[in-house]
């Protein structure tokens, strides 16, 4: 399965963008894959009840094609 990307705009805390920006420098990870992985740790670890309604509206938006 191809994965699709949306781009979106945030501001986060400049303490937090310079950690990003560290991760960058020091293990060569670019700051969108950085957010990305805490993004799917953290969707994972704390709020999974979510990829149960995601796989409903994937299911609801399908037959509406």
């Amino acid at each position: 399965m191809s994965r699709r990307f949306k781009e979106i705009k945030v501001k986060i805390p400049i303490e937090q963008h310079l950690r990003l920006h560290t991760l960058k420098l020091t293990e060569g990870v670019t700051i969108s894959e950085a957010v990305e992985r805490a993004l799917q740790k953290y969707l994972d670890e704390e709020a999974p009840s979510t990829r149960d309604r995601l796989v409903e509206l994937k299911a609801l938006d399908e037959t509406m094609v």
